[in-house]
Formats: structure tokens, C-alpha cells, sequence
């Protein structure tokens, strides 16, 4: 919320990359794991009253809000997300369309609210395979090569305003894998090209 409040008018759309939807609300929560609702949060579903204690957040529209990645949805979070206007991209999706037709459709989706994005990289949207980033390692998740290719989407099409990498804990990262992946997702992220 704090990033969100920081990035003032217009308020940006949100692009979150994520193995989970994070959009479990307090009634729908089955852990109670406050993480579980940020993203419901920053949409509005959920702690408004606390939300609004940050000066300067506003909700974004889930008209302006794109999941991608998620695989371990809740039921009822799963139900949620169904019945609300944020866009799901799964990686089946990406797999079966390619990357470029998978996304295609959210780029004049997004650019007709506002062109401005906050980018949520929650690094277990790799697949464990690929770096095992935290305790909750859901399989099927993207290669390095499809996040990367995710940002460089996100970079040609958005004005990206605030990119936030999350969720590594150095105790599950076998080899120093995750760390690489985070440094090379941050080469990208800042690369000028």
C-alpha cells in the first residue's frame, strides 16, 4: 500500500506476478496469513478502513489489475477472482498461447485506464526448479526465461513507475539459485534497452 500511496495521481495499474492470487479476504482466508490479502488490499476488497490509514493510497480499479502466474488459489479465493475484473494469465496460458499472444490482450486493456504500472515480482512465481524461493513452492511455475520476458513486456508497453521483487527467504534458497534469478530479474528491470 505504502509503494501504491508513494506513486501519487494517476493511480498506476497493477501488474502481479505471483504462484499465489493473494486476494483472500478476511472472510475467505483459511491460514489468516495477512500476506494472502495484498493484493485483494490494494483493489479495495478488503481493510479498507486500514488501507486508507496510509496517506495518499487510493484502490486501484481491478479493471486495472493483471494476476499473472498464479497456481495455488484458496476455493473461495479462486471464486473471488472469478467474480471480479482483475485479468488471471496462468502459465498454462502463457504455455499454450506463447508469451506474446498471452499477454497481447492486457496491453490496450491497461493503457486505456492510465499507461503508468507497479510491477509485483513475487520471485515463487519461478517454478521451484528454477529457484525455491520461500516455503510455499508450488510446481508449474514460470522459467526465468518467461519472467523475463514478462518485464520486457511490461517495460515496451507500460510506464513502469515502481517494480518490487518479494517473498525470498534465504533459508530455502538451494545453491543460491533464487538470489541469481532476483539479480538478473533487477539487470532487466533496470537495463536501459
Amino acid at each position: 500500500m505504502g509503494t501504491l500511496a508513494g506513486l501519487g495521481a494517476p493511480v498506476p495499474s497493477i501488474i502481479w506476478l505471483d504462484a499465489h492470487g493473494d486476494f483472500n479476504t478476511p472472510e475467505t482466508t483459511i491460514s489468516g496469513f495477512l500476506d494472502g490479502m495484498a493484493l485483494a488490499t490494494a483493489v479495495g476488497r478488503c481493510w479498507g478502513k486500514l488501507a486508507a490509514s496510509v496517506p495518499g493510497f487510493h484502490p486501484v480499479p481491478e479493471a486495472q489489475t493483471v494476476l499473472l502466474g498464479a497456481r495455488d488459489l484458496d476455493v473461495d479465493e479462486r471464486a473471488l477472482l472469478d467474480s471480479s475484473s482483475v485479468h488471471l494469465v496462468d502459465v498454462q496460458r502463457i504455455r499454450k498461447h506463447g508469451l506474446n499472444a498471452a499477454l497481447e490482450p492486457l496491453w490496450a486493456r491497461i493503457q486505456a485506464q492510465t499507461e503508468r504500472a507497479y510491477l509485483h515480482i513475487d520471485l515463487d512465481v519461478l517454478d521451484p526448479s528454477e529457484a525455491r524461493v520461500n516455503h510455499f513452492p508450488p510446481s508449474s511455475g514460470l522459467t526465468l526465461t518467461e519472467l523475463l520476458g514478462i518485464v520486457r513486456s511490461v517495460r515496451e508497453h507500460c510506464t513502469l513507475a515502481a517494480a518490487a521483487i518479494t517473498a525470498y527467504d534465504p533459508e530455502y534458497d538451494e545453491g543460491g539459485k533464487a538470489v541469481r534469478a532476483a539479480a538478473v530479474v533487477i539487470r532487466e528491470l533496470s537495463s536501459r534497452g
